[in-house]
């Protein structure tokens, strides 16, 4: 499997871009449904504007995913949404460099499969 490929599989695109607080609700059903610990830390930056006004600016939400049955643990980072960078497209679980997918753990592996089922779970049941 090509480096795009794992690339690709620890990369989850969200349904629909997420503001900083739904993106956090989502953990919370990840954490409740996975079921796992999850340690985040979430940021944005804001521009106070001369009028006075306030704009959101880049969101960002990065932590660590732990679960112990079975037992997997792996770092997410998220990727901002390219026309408004406020809200969130995407999670990624950062690959090892230069290793290929039947190098990394399994249960990473089917972590991140698990997150991306939950996700699409989650969105379901938004449509519904």
């Amino acid at each position: 499997m090509t480096l795009e490929n794992v690339f690709e599989r620890s990369t989850i695109a969200l349904p629909r871009p997420l503001s900083l607080d739904t993106a956090e609700n989502l953990l919370s059903y990840l954490a409740k449904n996975l079921p796992a610990r999850i340690n985040y830390t979430a940021s944005r930056i804001m521009y106070a504007m001369p009028d006075g006004s306030k704009q959101e600016g880049t969101a960002s939400i990065g932590g660590m995913i732990a679960r112990t049955e079975p037992f997997a643990v792996d770092q997410f980072e998220s990727i901002p949404y390219r026309e408004d960078t406020s809200k969130i497209e995407a999670i990624r679980f950062p690959p090892i460099p230069g290793y290929d997918l039947s190098e990394h753990d399994a249960g990473t592996v089917q972590l991140w499969d698990d997150v991306r089922g939950l996700i699409t779970k989650a969105y379901l049941n938004l449509q519904s």
